[in-house]
């Protein structure tokens, strides 16, 4: 065994200046973090080549004495601990005494810097452990660090770097998040001599926001705010309707930090479960104030990584104030006293074709109209008001349209394209400021639709039920809601589905599912979850069969509730189904009365179109 060598003072501050200065954009960070510490409300960063070769961070805190400077750069200096109990409620970005250290270590390195009651300042240049200058010198108020040629006495690392633009929008990333945490200081980046970003700094953080990701991102998000003993979030989240496919853009901070944290990701993201797509995610930037003896901070180097006291309650609070926000940021508010009138004669807005007849000799008059989306007829006796309705086929309308002819004269008059339309009486104003919807009719055979106010309000009947039944499964197991079929079906499967079917026989089971081996590939459903049409029963099973094959979480609460929402999809009423005025005043009820305001896949359920858009539109304002 090779005898164990003391490394010198040199090779052991370039190993671990490796821990803390990674590339160029680990340099950023920390020259922010000191800044800001400083007291700053004005910083500049500055960067050429993607940092390789010059970073600049200017700022106008209150500046490092003349006989500190010195001591700056060396290993473990700082004036933000003294003591080892100062680690255990740590209130300041940097804390370690590393940054300048490191940073020296391995560039060259000139830091120039005044204090606020002082009239001269002091000039500090270094290259590596080479001292090239220290004295007086004119400054600014604070103090601007220049960090140059980085790398340069251990090329090992420098090959290591990636392109400039990669480097540069490394930088760029960290500038975002660093600014986005102090809005009420003002920032600027520069890359290459263009002005890439300028915050405001007038302590309003859409106003950072929009001056960083622009008025696209900004104008998407919401506020949200929740406190619980000792504990606060307040900040921005993404309206559900302008969910991303990834993370990116989900940005937490604790106690001014940047961090990441797996709770808090699972916090935000359990908030919007049903109110947005599966595989997509919610934007946010919230910040998390809390007891600092509550967080650690000191466990990762680059100080990303946080370790709560109290995981519960830090879940807690950030999934309260998103929720809370989501539901207060719906188009219409849940109102449990919500009452639904249905006019006299409901509007009926679908397309139909119309023959009117009148007789050879008698007085009455017979009118024909078919609906092609239910294949429906409907014949009007004007004499008697009679209406019989039934499902015809195209070959037996015709026949019915000759029939008629031969004892009636067409009225070429009429229109056939339009249906008879019916007045909808008018409907005084609700007294006692009752929350009254006014259902006007169906639209397209698709949505409700109504009037609220003073918007008018349209419900996707098929999201409505959809959901209503997803809520209704989640109460309810399903294996304890069945239906015994009458005629078993029997449903054919592949080979590997068979397996896959026979390894999960427990899990049909917890959903409603009845079902056995009947032979080779062959399963027969004996019982299946009662809220789902005969006709669809198959259709589920098989759909369900396919998300057990591919999902490795089997177990997992997220892969349950998305088997449920295959039930509740193939179980609710499709659109251009036939709906009765009581069945979609029941929906329109149900969806006014509860927080339902997306279905389980993450579409809206009910959208609203106000008076003033309206008017708009017909340039009356």
């Amino acid at each position: 065994m090779p005898g164990i060598n003391i490394l010198d003072q040199k090779t052991a501050e370039l190993i671990a200046a490796g821990e803390v200065v990674e590339r160029p954009a680990s340099v950023v960070k920390e020259l922010l973090e000191n800044a800001l510490d400083s007291g700053a409300t004005a910083i500049t960063v500055e960067i050429k080549n993607g940092g390789k070769t010059y970073i600049r961070v200017s700022d106008n805190g209150c500046g490092i004495a003349g006989e500190d400077l010195p001591k700056a750069i060396l290993r473990h200096a700082t004036s933000k601990i003294s003591t080892e109990e100062d680690l255990n409620s740590i209130g300041t970005l940097g804390f370690r005494g590393e940054a300048l250290a490191s940073i020296c270590a391995v560039s060259k390195l000139q830091i120039l810097s005044c204090e606020q009651n002082e009239e001269i300042g002091f000039r500090l240049e270094q290259e590596g452990e080479k001292r090239i200058y220290f004295g007086e010198a004119g400054s600014p108020k604070g103090t601007t660090v220049v960090v140059k040629d980085l790398f340069f006495n251990t090329p090992a690392r420098m090959k290591f770097l990636k392109k400039d633009g990669t480097e540069g929008s490394y930088i760029q990333t960290i500038c975002e998040k660093v600014f986005l945490s102090h809005p009420d200081v003002s920032f600027r980046f520069i890359k290459d001599g263009d002005t890439v970003i300028s915050t405001p700094g007038d302590g309003k953080l859409i106003s950072a926001v929009h001056a960083i990701y622009g008025a696209a991102f900004s104008d998407a998000l919401i506020n949200a705010s929740y406190s619980v003993q000792g504990f606060s979030v307040s900040g921005l989240i993404s309206k559900p309707t302008a969910a991303r496919s990834n993370r990116n853009m989900q940005m937490f901070f604790v106690n001014g930090r940047y961090v990441k944290s797996k709770t808090l990701y699972a916090a935000i993201e359990e908030a919007y479960k049903g109110a947005i797509m599966i595989g997509k995610f919610p934007s946010c930037v919230l910040f998390l104030e809390m007891p600092f003896d509550l967080v650690d901070v000191n466990v990762h180097p680059a100080k990303t990584e946080v370790r709560f006291a109290d995981e519960k309650r830090a879940f807690e609070v950030v999934y309260r104030a998103a929720k809370e926000a989501i539901l207060a940021a719906a188009e219409i508010p849940v109102t449990p006293s919500a009452k639904v009138i249905i006019p006299e004669n409901p509007i009926s807005f679908e397309l139909t074709e119309r023959r009117v007849f009148e007789p050879l000799e008698a007085d009455s008059q017979i009118c024909i109209v078919k609906s092609p989306s239910y294949e429906e007829i409907k014949i009007f006796n004007e004499e008697k008001k009679e209406q019989i309705e039934t499902k015809i086929s195209e070959e037996s309308f015709q026949s019915l349209l000759t029939s008629f002819g031969e004892l009636y004269k067409e009225n070429k008059s009429e229109k056939p394209e339009k249906a008879p339309i019916t007045e909808v009486p008018v409907i005084a104003e609700p007294k006692n400021n009752e929350n009254v919807f006014i259902y006007l009719g169906e639209l397209f055979g698709t949505y409700i639709l109504g009037q609220y106010g003073e918007d008018l309000v349209l419900i996707d009947k098929h999201a409505a039920h959809e959901r209503m039944i997803y809520e209704d499964l989640k109460r309810n197991t399903p294996s304890e809601n069945k239906q015994l079929l009458l005629s078993p079906l029997k449903v054919t499967l592949g080979a590997d589905e068979m397996d896959a079917f026979e390894n999960e026989v427990a899990c049909f089971d917890n959903l409603g599912f009845t079902a056995e081996n009947f032979g080779p590939n062959v399963v027969i459903i004996r019982e299946a979850p009662v809220n789902i049409p005969i006709d669809q029963i198959t259709t589920a099973f098989l759909e369900i069969l396919n998300k057990v094959m591919r999902s490795s979480k089997k177990s997992d609460s997220d892969f349950y509730d998305d088997l449920l929402h295959s039930i509740a999809c193939r179980s609710a009423i499709k659109a251009h189904d036939r709906s009765t005025d009581i069945e979609l005043r029941s929906f329109a009820e149900e969806i006014l009365r509860s927080e339902t305001r997306y279905c389980p896949h993450g579409r809206p359920v009910i959208v609203k179109i106000s008076k003033r858009e309206i008017e708009k539109k017909f340039f009356r304002i």
